[in-house]
């Protein structure tokens, strides 16, 4: 809706141009996001979205750094990156100086000064590391400035800023979308609630598990998705899903599995076999 765009890594981060998106009206949106990323991490409610790590960085009020960058502008990130190994004939060449240019799609470009009077210091062998922190802090931490204060400020007002102050970033990300390792399906089955699995469908609840543990990990974590809405369980296991995941075997072998991802439920249908 104009709050978020892909990056070329796959992450999700702000748009720079969502002011102009949404009319000015961005910034109450991306509190009112940050609201509610906050509320379901105090209810255990995971959030299946690849949000950027610098995301969680300014979540957890940490600076950020050029590999941030990559995560955000992977191309910037590179040129960057590229300019540190040239020779000094090389970089004097270039032409640059401490500015950048600021401008999308949907705005008129203008030249923002890296440092004070930066038009006029002109990029060289001696000073290109300074540029390239400066160029990185400009992308991350000015170009985004308006989103990622209104979406931690929302943050901030459920979940106090003391509470995760001993997270790291890659700790935070796991509480809000979940363990990326791969499935363990003995702790998926064991922590289980099964609803019209009487004696008649027991065979019924072993086939199931059965197949679930000759599919791929990509397979499982679509099945997951499909039960849940969250391709991947809680940090701490399924033991702390909310509510906890449910499986509830239906009569009628004719139909197709559904599920109400609301109460974490797979009906499963009482097929006769495996296949």
């Amino acid at each position: 809706y104009g709050l978020f765009r892909l990056s070329e890594r796959g992450f999700v981060v702000p748009n720079p141009e969502s002011s102009l998106a949404l009319n000015g009206e961005d910034r109450d949106l991306f509190r009112f996001l940050g609201a509610i990323l906050g509320k379901a991490l105090l209810e255990d409610i995971l959030v299946d979205v690849p949000f950027a790590p610098f995301i969680m960085n300014k979540i957890l009020s940490k600076p950020c750094h050029l590999a941030d960058l990559e995560s955000f502008d992977q191309e910037v990130f590179r040129n960057l990156v590229s300019l540190v190994d040239l020779e000094r004939d090389q970089i004097d060449g270039l032409g640059l100086v401490f500015k950048a240019t600021v401008g999308g799609e949907m705005t008129t470009a203008y030249e923002v000064e890296l440092i004070p009077n930066g038009s006029n210091i002109p990029v060289t062998f001696k000073n290109v590391t300074v540029y390239v922190q400066c160029y990185a802090d400009f992308k991350l931490n000015f170009v985004l400035r308006r989103q990622l204060d209104a979406l931690v400020e929302g943050f901030h007002k459920v979940i106090d800023p003391e509470w995760i102050v001993w997270f790291n970033r890659d700790e935070l990300r796991i509480l809000i979308s979940g363990n990326r390792s791969d499935l363990d399906i003995d702790d998926w089955s064991s922590n289980t609630d099964y609803h019209g699995s009487d004696e008649r469908h027991q065979r019924v609840v072993l086939n199931f598990w059965e197949v679930v543990r000759e599919m791929s990990e990509e397979e499982k974590q679509m099945l997951l998705r499909f039960s849940t809405s969250c391709a991947r369980p809680p940090a701490l296991g399924f033991s702390h899903l909310q509510p906890k995941f449910a499986l509830q075997v239906v009569p009628d072998a004719s139909r197709f599995p559904s599920s109400a991802t609301c109460f974490n439920m797979l009906r499963l249908p009482a097929y006769r076999s495996k296949e």
